[in-house]
């Protein structure tokens, strides 16, 4: 009878469910699509010669429907680039979950030429998907080949160690070039030949609007009014606002004018259209730029007054130059912030001058009230 007994606690016991101590070890997927391995990854690049880098992005993109039109949009401009982001972000699939407090700066990190190494940070565990997701550190060069590095060291949430290939898994990439087309632009723009290419022959400021001169001394000036376009409709009254001004002492005058610069980026969606990073992009036509200028009053010493530029910043207004003193200074307008068009108008009319199309509206009061 014991061998019977025996038999029948074998089989009763193979039976029983396996424990978290006898299942399969977690491991770092190595598939073939990009939810399936560590990325970014050079796997999802093509050869072009036409980048400076020598390939182009080339992730699969989904049917495109009403559903998905977002990442579709994300994946066509991603796959124009010449390589991946200077500070991408970094994923790693696994199999299972895993312990995110035991993933240290020897375990995850990325690497590069001469010895550099920065561990991935802000990491974001997804237990949905099991994934683990996390930036470099440190900015990385562009045009640069590095690799991601992910270790054993990882534990799963039962405390072992995760598989990692054959110890360490590893995903290559390359970063996109970032500064070679904007110096180029630059290049183009010093020489004269973006301004050819943009059919502008006259790079002069110009103090008039409408035929008249928006140049004001500074003395007869009280208040500074200006009005912007809030709603859609064009036809509907601006609304209008005091211009704060402490630039008043030492001030001879204050000036509105434009000038033409070529333009590169598109007016439907404020981007510069693509082209290969080999090329220099070209300008797509001409914008007029308007700026605010500050003249201290007196005699400009030889070779004129010295200039200091004042850029708002987005968010804010080249107006904000009226607050910052009696210095000679010049504020400008950032493109895509703010009014397109500046006017002066020195009347108490609140219609716009001919040409404004009702977008911006800034008037100066001379004699006006208490000095403000």
């Amino acid at each position: 009878m014991k061998p019977r007994i025996l038999l029948v606690a074998l089989l009763f016991a193979s039976l029983i469910p396996t424990t978290a101590s006898a299942a399969a070890r977690v491991q770092v997927l190595t598939g073939s699509t990009p939810d399936m391995r560590i990325m970014p990854s050079n796997s999802f690049t093509v050869a072009d010669s036409s980048e400076l880098t020598g390939i182009r992005i080339n992730l699969p993109v989904p049917v495109c429907d009403a559903t998905n039109s977002s990442v579709c949009d994300d994946l066509t401009l991603l796959n124009l680039q010449d390589g991946f982001d200077l500070r991408p972000r970094v994923t790693v699939p696994f199999t299972g979950p895993i312990d995110v407090s035991t993933v240290t700066a020897a375990d995850l990190y990325v690497t590069g030429p001469g010895g550099f190494s920065t561990p991935i940070t802000q990491l974001v565990w997804d237990p949905k998907t099991n994934v683990l997701a996390g930036t470099p550190s440190d900015f990385l060069r562009e045009s640069t080949n590095y690799s991601v590095v992910v270790t054993s060291g990882i534990k799963d949430t039962s405390g072992r160690s995760v598989i990692a290939c054959t110890g360490v898994c590893s995903s290559t990439f390359t970063t996109e070039t970032a500064t070679p087309e904007l110096a180029n632009m630059r290049a183009s723009l010093d020489s004269g030949d973006a301004y050819a290419r943009a059919g502008i022959t006259d790079r002069g400021a110009t103090f008039l609007q409408a035929g008249v001169r928006d140049v004001f001394p500074a003395a007869t000036v009280t208040e500074i009014e200006r009005g912007d376009q809030v709603y859609a409709d064009p036809t509907k009254p601006l609304a209008f606002s005091l211009v704060p001004n402490s630039a008043v002492t030492g001030v001879g005058y204050y000036a509105f004018g434009s000038f033409l610069v070529p333009r590169y980026q598109t007016y439907a969606d404020a981007v510069i259209p693509h082209g290969p990073t080999t090329q220099t992009p070209s300008p797509i036509g001409a914008q007029r730029v308007g700026f605010t200028l500050i003249v201290p009053a007196g005699t400009a010493p030889s070779g004129g007054w010295p200039v200091a530029i004042f850029g708002p910043g987005f968010t804010r207004s080249k107006y904000d130059l009226f607050l910052r003193g009696s210095e000679c200074r010049q504020g400008h307008r950032d493109d895509g912030h703010g009014p397109r068009r500046p006017f002066v108008w020195p009347s108490k009319r609140r219609g716009c001058p001919p040409g404004c199309s009702r977008r911006y509206l800034l008037r100066v009061w001379p004699g006006r009230g208490p000095g403000r």
